[in-house]
């Protein structure tokens, strides 16, 4: 005897109930958040670079300023003085590069609350400050013949140091010494653009020369 077989009709299924079709959905869901939160993650993880080389280049410019100060403080009076202090805001500057400096004024206040003559943002300004640029890091005190190459020194209508002679420097503990103040000002470029092209840093700092002793 022959069994009968019954057929019975197979059911629709929507394509959601069926396991491939639910992966497809979810997988579409995550390209959904991926497109919602990966600007939002590269937005932050710019801003970290950007404000973390921002940071970084501001204590430099600081620390250029202030090492540059220390040794006007120290060499006083001397004739080398003001090239030195360049030499050390060189070297202070160097892991934000040269190119980004601006300009260097080594100036004379009369009390430390005093600011800097607004002049001399703009240059040299007699007998209150002396002005740099980047170039003049390059400038030699001795040629390779061991003389002197009067880029600084006072030389009348030559040095660069000639408008605040290191010389005419108060260095007496009697008189009393001079105050120096070394204003850096740099140029920091973003990397992104998103926050903008570039900004300035600017850091001031004054100190006492050191006397002579006597």
């Amino acid at each position: 005897m022959r069994k009968r077989v019954v057929r019975r009709p197979v059911r629709a299924s929507h394509s959601g109930d069926h396991p491939r079709g639910r992966r497809v959905s979810e997988r579409g869901a995550a390209l959904v958040e991926a497109a919602f939160v990966a600007p939002v993650f590269f937005l932050m993880l710019f801003a970290v670079f950007e404000f973390g080389f921002l940071f970084r280049n501001s204590l430099t410019t600081t620390n250029a300023s202030r090492e540059g100060a220390r040794a006007a403080s120290v060499h006083g009076a001397g004739r080398q003085t003001d090239f030195l202090v360049l030499q050390t805001v060189a070297h202070g500057i160097a892991a934000q590069g040269a190119q980004s400096v601006e300009y260097v004024v080594i100036y004379k206040i009369t009390d430390v609350g005093d600011a800097m003559d607004v002049r001399c943002h703009d240059g040299p300004v007699e007998d209150v400050c002396n002005y740099y640029t980047a170039a003049d890091f390059e400038a030699p005190f001795y040629d390779i013949y061991g003389g002197e190459t009067g880029n600084f020194g006072c030389v009348p209508d030559l040095s660069l140091d000639r408008h605040w002679c290191p010389a005419d420097r108060e260095d007496n503990i009697s008189a009393p010494p001079d105050l120096v103040g070394v204003y850096v000002r740099t140029r920091h470029e973003y990397l992104t653009g998103f926050i903008g092209d570039e900004t300035t840093l600017e850091e001031t700092t004054v100190i006492r020369i050191e006397p002579e002793a006597e």
